[in-house]
């Protein structure tokens, strides 16, 4: 709960709240609904209670709080905000209710995303938070991944990622596309540097400086609508993006 209101002072003060024709401010995030479009293993939601494993097609509101096992993955997507997240093996998000313009918090593994261009011309947010991190898109595909520690590591792939420490201890880092950060838990960005790696190595579990070797198994990225040439694992479905390959609608998206 601190980490979530620490998030919500560095947003509003990036002013991520949309004003209403009428003078009202709503909330970005509150009320909107999530799409499992791929699944490899078993995704189960925590909360809301009772706990329950997941099928391709569910539905999920604001504040479900999801984990993968241990050789599964799933994408969720939240067609109204253009944005798609795959959820790595053995990776707990909450999709986020209660910060302005935040769509995911990642608590713990790693999650691929990008950002298709928005339908509306209204100016919107479309952010994720990390236990030390916050991410802001600009027609972007990235990876984030968050250690046991609560240390994020951001790598861009396509466009440019925004990436601030939650207590504001130095200024925003720009990260293109590319380049990587990593942001340790109660730390500023470091400075950014060349990756190396593709989407795909990403989905493999290979992170910069690590000599490519996999985090977790079962990471493979599956075929799909947004992922031609990639292979497909089996029992998958599809959806993913294809190792390295463009977001659609790269660098129009907020």
């Amino acid at each position: 709960m601190k980490r979530l209101i620490v998030a919500m002072a560095v947003i509003l003060g990036a002013t991520v709240l949309l004003a209403r024709p009428g003078g009202e401010l709503e909330t970005e995030s509150a009320g909107l609904t999530y799409e499992v479009t791929a699944l490899k293993g078993k995704l189960l939601r925590e909360t809301p209670l009772p706990e329950e494993k997941l099928a391709l097609g569910s539905t999920l509101r604001s504040g479900a709080v999801l984990r993968t096992g241990w050789w599964a993955s799933a994408e969720i997507s939240c067609p109204v905000r253009s944005a798609h997240f795959k959820v790595e093996p053995s990776t707990r998000v909450r999709l986020t209710d209660d910060v302005p313009g935040v769509l995911l918090d990642l608590q713990k593994g790693s999650v691929r995303a990008w950002f298709d261009a928005l339908a509306s011309e209204a100016p919107s947010e479309r952010l994720v938070t990390t236990p030390s991190a916050v991410l802001a898109v600009r027609g972007t595909e990235y990876g984030v991944s968050v250690s046991n520690k609560g240390d994020t590591t951001v790598v861009v792939f396509h466009g440019v990622v925004e990436v601030r420490d939650l207590a504001r201890h130095q200024e925003r880092v720009m990260l293109q596309a590319g380049m990587f950060c990593t942001v340790p838990r109660g730390e500023g960005p470091t400075s950014p540097r060349a990756h190396g790696i593709s989407a795909g190595d990403f989905d493999r579990g290979m992170m910069p400086g690590n000599s490519g070797h996999a985090t977790s198994p079962g990471m493979g990225s599956e075929s799909g609508p947004h992922s031609p040439g990639s292979s497909s694992g089996s029992g998958s479905s599809s959806g993913s993006r294809s190792s390295g390959g463009g977001s659609k609608g790269g660098g129009h998206g907020r």
